[in-house]
């Protein structure tokens, strides 16, 4: 195991999610492993969650992740001093969706 990543449901009426990724084993770090995992989960949060919103905070200094979540179209919500951490945002869309699935050449599938 080199980390984590999660999805906790913080609006059930909206069907808002904050997902989290964390890879602790700095071996890991910078060899995708990461960006797959959150891709998987966005995907597993989309179609079995049915996730309509995601929301990543993060800490202002983490610019890695940051750029990782700028990547797949999430867009600065708000930004705390405070808390040193700034909410990322983005609507699932099918357009977004399928660009998620083009990543990889499987298709997610539940079993009975």
């Amino acid at each position: 195991m080199i980390g984590d990543t999660n999805i906790f449901v913080i609006d059930n009426d909206n069907m808002v999610g904050e997902i989290e990724i964390m890879i602790a084993e700095e071996t890991a770090r910078g060899s995708k492993k990461g960006w797959e995992a959150v891709i998987l989960m966005l995907l597993y949060g989309i179609k079995f969650i049915k996730i309509k919103t995601f929301e990543a905070k993060i800490s202002i200094e983490n610019i890695i992740s940051i750029n990782m979540f700028q990547k797949l179209n999430f867009k600065e919500k708000s930004r705390s001093e405070i808390f040193q951490e700034v909410t990322l945002e983005k609507v699932v869309d099918n357009n977004w969706t399928k660009s998620l699935e083009g990543h990889f050449e499987f298709q997610l599938q539940t079993y009975e």
